[in-house]
């Protein structure tokens, strides 16, 4: 792995149809920095932290096939404090870059990323492969600690501010 793994893995079928697959998703990174006004350390500056979701194949009917690497995605860097945590006296302070991925039942992955972005990858054209029109993300303001559930109907995600819920 080029960056540590500091949050909670997923494991389910990504995708739809005949590319569906049975896999790991891995979230890692460095996590942000904690903010320090006095060096110059707020959200959005300071140290740059990159980070990566990586897809592993877990179907172990397959010889040979789980356990190696899917593929990965590298996430927009991201410079210095959590988003949200140099604008509120409770700051945050996740320890992951990235929050538990969750896999919901039509293969999409949702994950919270230090950015504050809630972000969703779909196979929409099914070709098994993830292309950037594939990876969508809402700015919620806040960085997360929690995993986004789902619900019969509904996504709820958490960022350190407060709630966010999508009914569909």
């Amino acid at each position: 792995c080029q960056y540590p793994t500091n949050g909670p893995p997923s494991v389910g079928v990504f995708g739809r149809g005949k590319t569906a697959a049975y896999l790991v998703v891995v979230p890692t990174g460095m996590p942000p920095s904690s903010p320090d006004p006095s060096m110059g350390v707020f959200a959005g500056q300071g140290e740059q932290h990159m980070s990566r979701i990586t897809l592993i194949h877990a179907d172990a009917s397959v010889p040979g096939l789980a356990g190696t690497q899917r593929y990965w995605i590298d996430l927009k860097p991201w410079n210095g404090a959590a988003k949200g945590d140099d604008e509120r006296p409770d700051a945050c302070l996740p320890k992951v870059a990235i929050s538990g991925p969750t896999i919901s039942g039509d293969g999409s992955i949702y994950f919270g990323h230090m950015n504050g972005e809630l972000m969703t990858i779909y196979d929409e054209n099914e070709d098994g492969w993830i292309e950037a029109k594939e990876i969508s993300s809402f700015q919620t303001g806040a960085a997360f600690n929690a995993a986004p559930v789902i619900a019969p109907g509904m996504l709820l995600a958490a960022p350190c501010d407060g709630l966010h819920v999508w009914k569909f």
